[in-house]
């Protein structure tokens, strides 16, 4: 079995998760046994493998197993018909669509919040003391079942967590303290797991006994798409090979990787002495070189793709109205102020131009910044952010997708747009030049980044129908070249190859 690890599958994601998904696709396609593996707890889980096309009994979380309910089958709970609650001594007045009131003789005992994107299915509820503070609180997994229990400290943060089994017993207990002015998690504890209670005083520490556990039902190849996961996957004792697949950059400074030095988030990653990992596999060959350079033993470091192109779509040609599209996670180090900025030139030249950027904001004073900007350059009605989405309409009607990165370790929003025939119009990065975006081929690169030098370049390219098409050809052939069958061709080496 191989076990693609991390930490969780989250209702918006990042491109870790996006590649970990689309590599469990593509083995099972091709009859690789393959299961995901996740520590975080989520009671949303459920939902977001069915958003994402995952069949959930593929996927194992950490608290799912340890509760007993990694394969409890959906059935929704009305809020209304919960047992706990008997409407013959209290009375649940609804509110609104988001929220309820459980009274007793007109006084309020608890509220129940309604499980977000459902009807009237039960979320959560809190229970207040009688000074009107939250005292304990239930939380419902999207499956319909009570899964947690919250109690609280006086002044409302969380003392304990208990996550429970079915028959309403505690399976992990997490005691939250004080230390140094500041409330954490300080410990762990799995109880009566086949007769016996073990203490953690790490989430990790757990997880590293329940990948262990799971070693234990089988030997397994353990693949770490997080960081945060490593010394948990280090841990296990004998498996049949650990391997570490690398998403970002590996170094402190992307302009002078082999001077810079290794970033601290990879030295467990990396560590050629003690823990090693048996593989540690790049998405480029160029990254691969350069890391090599600096860590120097790269005896397990191996090269395959970081993502496939599943669908394929047809050339482009170029038409009125260009549509110019950036989708990816948004922080500041995608520069999107530089596409704001050059889209105030692209957009003198072409009054019909839209500039639409889908994701989610990592910090919500950034996304105040930019929409300020966008106010400031009077673009309000040609700049629009759109909300995060699993889905890829947005490239439906793209002309092509721009982006601003400083840094890229390949790019796979970028081969998504080249997949639906839509050239890229980029900086000049590391990893992504060559790799993945082929300058006058399927794309252009600005080697001056700039805003202003990013759209003269956008301009040249929507000026001349036959370039663009040339382009959006490129685009085309160079996603057919990154199918999942070549994914799992690539993986199949490290999956197999001994040293």
């Amino acid at each position: 079995m191989n076990y693609l690890v991390g930490e969780n599958i989250f209702s918006l994601n990042s491109g870790t998760e996006f590649s970990q998904m689309q590599r469990y696709k593509a083995f099972k396609a091709a009859g690789i046994p393959t299961k995901i593996v996740v520590r975080n707890y989520n009671r949303f889980l459920g939902q977001t493998l069915e958003a994402n096309h995952i069949d959930p009994h593929d996927v194992i979380n950490m608290y799912d197993f340890f509760q007993g309910t990694t394969d409890v089958p959906r059935k929704k709970q009305n809020l209304r018909l919960l047992k706990s609650i008997p409407l013959a001594d209290y009375h649940i007045n609804g509110i609104d669509n988001n929220h309820s009131l459980i009274q007793d003789e007109g006084k309020t005992i608890a509220i129940v919040h309604v499980m977000p994107a459902t009807v009237g299915l039960v979320g959560d509820i809190q229970y207040l003391d009688d000074l009107g503070h939250e005292a304990v609180g239930e939380f419902w997994d999207w499956r319909g079942f009570k899964s947690m229990v919250e109690h609280y400290h006086p002044d409302g943060s969380v003392a304990t967590q208990r996550y429970l089994r079915q028959d309403g017993s505690t399976a992990i207990e997490v005691v939250h303290m004080h230390i140094n002015h500041q409330l954490q998690p300080t410990m762990w504890k799995l109880c009566n797991y086949h007769g016996y209670d073990y203490v953690f005083d790490t989430e990790n520490q757990l997880f590293s006994f329940f990948l262990n556990e799971l070693n234990a039902k089988g030997r397994g190849t353990f693949i770490s798409d997080r960081r945060s996961v490593d010394g948990s996957v280090l841990s296990i004792v004998n498996p049949v090979q650990t391997v570490a697949a690398i998403h970002s950059l590996t170094f402190n400074n992307y302009k002078y990787p082999k001077k810079a030095g290794i970033l601290p988030a990879y030295r467990t990653t990396l560590n050629q002495e003690k823990q090693r990992f048996d593989k540690v596999v790049f998405p480029t060959e160029d990254q691969l070189k350069d890391t090599a350079a600096v860590v120097g033993d790269s005896s397990n470091f191996f090269q395959a793709a970081d993502c496939a192109a599943a669908e394929v779509g047809n050339t482009r040609q170029l038409e009125q109205g260009p549509r110019i599209v950036f989708r990816g996670m948004l922080g500041s180090n995608r520069n999107l102020a530089d596409l704001i900025n050059a889209f105030r030139h692209i957009y003198k030249r072409f009054p019909q131009a839209k500039l639409l950027i889908q994701g989610y904001f990592t910090d919500q004073k950034y996304k105040t910044q930019l929409q300020d900007q966008v106010e400031k350059y009077r673009l309000k009605d040609k700049v629009e952010f759109l909300n995060y989405s699993v889905d890829d309409k947005v490239y439906n009607d793209a002309t092509v997708f721009l982006s601003a990165s400083d840094n890229e370790a390949f790019g796979i929003t970028m081969l998504e747009s080249m997949a639906h025939g839509v050239p890229v119009i980029a900086y000049d990065t590391l990893y992504s030049s060559g790799n993945l975006i082929k300058d006058g081929v399927n794309g252009c690169l600005v080697k001056n980044r700039t805003p202003n030098q990013l759209a003269k370049q956008v301009v040249k390219v929507l000026s001349d129908g036959g370039f663009y098409q040339k382009l959006s050809a490129g685009a085309v052939a160079t996603a057919k070249g990154f199918s999942p069958d070549h994914l799992v061709q690539q993986w199949q080496r490290v999956l197999t190859e001994n040293n």
